[in-house]
C-alpha cells in the first residue's frame, strides 16, 4: 500500500474517530436537554395542578375531575400532556380525556415510592409503545397522604428530533469523511511530491551520470534534508566512480605501453630464421599472450572512457576498409583457425573509426575464444536495406539459451561446461556501447554445440543510402537473418 494511501486512510479514520465521540456527544447533551425541558414542563403543571386541587379543596369547591381538566383545557393545549390523580392504592379519582390512551395503569410501587419518599421523575413505556416522562407528586390533608398527582408526556417529540438529528449527522458525516479523503489524497500527493523528484533522479542516475542533481526549490524541511543527504551521497560516489575510472585509465594506460614493447621485441626475435623451433613456438605463444593483454588493456580503456562520457569522433567510415584490418588481424590471431570472408560490400557509416574497428575486432576474437582449433570463424559485410550490416558467424561451443541476456553485460562470463579459453568479461559489453553509441542494434544467435551468429546493424552514411543496393532496401528494422 502506497504511502499516500495510508496518510489518506489514516485522515479519514481519525476524522470518522472524532465525528463518531462528536456524533454521541450531541445526541447525548441533546437527549439531556430535551428532557430537562420536558422535566420543567411537568413539574410547572403538576405544581400547579396540586395548588389547584388544594385551593378547590380548601374553598370547599369543584371536584378533582373539574379542576384537572380545566387546568388541562387552560394549558394542556399546546403541548400532549397528560395528568390524573390516584390514590395511594391504585383508584383514579381524576384523568385527563385522552390520558387512557397513553397512560398505563397506576403502578402500586411507585405510588408507594412516592407516598415514602416525595415526588420524582419515571420513564416509562406508554400503551403506544413509546417512551412516556411521568411525574409524580403527593398530595397532602391532615398531615398524611391521601392523593397521587401524576403528570406525564409522551417523548415521541424527543425521539424525533434525536433521529432527525442521527440522520443529519450520519449525512454530513459521510459527506465530511469523503471530502476529507479527497483532501487528504490531494495533500498527501502534494507533500510526497518532493519525494517523486528524489526517487526519479535516484532512478535516472546512472554510473556516468552522478553529476545531476535536483532543481533547486523550497521544500518541507524534511524532504530538504533528504535531498541535501541524497546529493551528498551522489557527490561521494561520483568521487568514488571518478577515481575509479582515473585508476583503471591509468593502469590500462601504463600497462599497455610496456606490452607492446615486449610484443615489438617478440617479433623481432621472431624474425631470426636460427631460431631452434622450440624457442620459435615458446615465442609465439608469448606473442599471442602479449596481444591478448594489449586487447584487455584496450578494452579496460575504453570501458573508461564509456564510463566518462567519452565524446564520439564522427567522421565518414568506410566498413569495407575496416573489414580488411580486421582480418589481416584475426589471420594473426587465430593461425590454428580457418578465418574467411563471405560476404563484402563497400558500405560506409557515420562514426567513430577507432571505436568501431575495437567492435569489430572484439566480436571475432571472442569468436576465436570459443572456438576449438581447426573451427570456423565466417565474416560477412553487406546493407540490408538502410542499414550496414556486419555478422561473425563461428563454430565454436555456443551460448546457452540462460546466458543469452546477459552477455552484454561488463565482466560476466557465461558458465558453460566447454568454454574455450574466455576471457575478462569486457569484449562484449565494449560491443554493446560502441554499436548503441552509434545508434545501431546488435543480436546474437546461439545454439549450444553448434555455434554463434552475432550480427550489428548500423544506420548506413548518406552518401551510402544514394549507392545502389544489391538487397532490398523495405528492410528498415530487419530480423536477425541466418548467414
Amino acid at each position: 500500500m502506497s504511502l499516500r494511501l495510508r496518510l489518506t486512510l489514516w485522515y479519514a479514520v481519525v476524522l470518522a474517530a472524532v465525528l463518531l465521540m462528536v456524533f454521541f456527544s450531541l445526541q447525548r447533551f441533546l437527549n439531556s436537554w430535551l428532557l430537562a425541558e420536558v422535566d420543567s414542563r411537568l413539574e410547572s403543571y403538576a405544581q400547579e395542578i396540586s395548588s389547584a386541587i388544594s385551593t378547590s379543596r380548601a374553598e370547599g369547591g369543584a371536584t378533582y375531575q373539574r379542576v384537572v381538566r380545566s387546568i388541562a383545557r387552560e394549558g394542556f393545549g399546546a403541548v400532549p400532556l397528560f395528568a390524573r390523580v390516584v390514590s395511594p392504592d391504585g383508584e383514579m379519582v381524576a384523568f385527563t380525556l385522552d390520558m387512557p390512551t397513553e397512560f398505563a395503569p397506576p403502578d402500586r410501587e411507585a405510588l408507594a415510592r412516592v407516598v415514602s419518599q416525595g415526588p420524582f421523575f419515571d420513564t416509562g413505556r406508554a400503551r403506544d409503545g413509546g417512551e412516556l416522562r411521568l411525574y409524580s407528586v403527593p398530595l397532602e390533608e391532615g398531615g398524611r397522604v391521601n392523593m397521587v398527582v401524576q403528570v406525564g408526556e409522551s417523548l415521541r417529540a424527543v425521539a424525533s428530533a434525536i433521529t432527525k438529528l442521527r440522520q443529519i449527522l450520519i449525512v454530513a458525516s459521510v459527506v465530511a469523511l469523503v471530502a476529507a479523503a479527497m483532501t487528504g489524497y490531494l495533500l498527501a500527493w502534494q507533500g510526497l511530491r518532493p519525494l517523486d523528484e528524489v526517487v526519479a533522479l535516484a532512478e535516472a542516475v546512472r554510473g556516468n551520470q552522478l553529476g545531476r542533481r535536483l532543481a533547486k526549490k523550497r521544500r518541507p524541511a524534511e524532504v530538504q534534508r533528504l535531498a541535501d543527504a541524497f546529493h551528498s551521497m551522489l557527490e561521494r560516489l561520483d568521487q568514488a566512480f571518478q577515481q575509479q575510472r582515473r585508476f583503471a585509465y591509468d593502469v590500462s594506460h601504463e600497462v599497455r605501453t610496456p606490452l607492446t614493447a615486449l610484443r615489438g621485441q617478440i617479433d623481432v626475435m621472431l624474425l631470426d630464421p636460427d631460431l631452434p623451433s622450440g624457442v620459435r613456438a615458446s615465442l609465439q605463444r608469448m606473442a599471442q599472450e602479449c596481444s591478448r593483454l594489449i586487447r584487455l588493456t584496450s578494452n579496460l580503456l575504453l570501458l573508461a572512457s564509456q564510463e566518462g562520457g567519452r565524446p564520439l569522433n564522427l567522421a565518414r567510415v568506410d566498413l569495407d576498409d575496416l573489414l580488411i584490418e580486421v582480418y589481416q588481424e584475426a589471420k594473426v590471431l587465430a593461425q590454428d583457425h580457418v578465418i574467411r570472408i563471405d560476404e563484402q560490400d563497400q558500405v560506409a557509416v557515420r562514426g567513430d573509426r577507432d571505436l568501431l574497428k575495437q567492435m569489430m575486432l572484439n566480436l571475432v576474437d571472442n569468436a576465436i575464444k570459443y572456438t576449438p582449433e581447426g573451427g570456423t570463424v565466417i565474416l560477412f559485410l553487406g546493407r540490408q536495406g538502410t542499414w550496414a550490416r556486419f555478422a561473425v558467424q563461428d563454430t565454436g561451443v555456443g551460448i546457452a539459451p540462460e546466458d543469452l541476456p546477459s552477455i552484454f553485460k561488463p565482466f560476466y562470463r557465461a558458465r558453460q561446461p566447454q568454454r574455450g579459453r574466455g576471457g575478462a568479461g569486457l569484449g562484449l559489453a565494449i560491443v554493446d556501447w560502441v554499436v548503441h553509441s552509434h545508434h545501431g542494434q546488435v543480436r546474437v544467435e546461439s545454439t549450444v554445440g553448434k555455434g554463434s551468429t552475432f550480427e550489428v546493424l548500423l544506420p548506413l552514411s548518406e552518401s551510402s543510402l544514394q549507392q545502389p543496393s544489391t538487397e532490398s532496401d523495405a528492410a528498415d528494422s530487419p530480423a536477425l537473418p541466418t548467414p
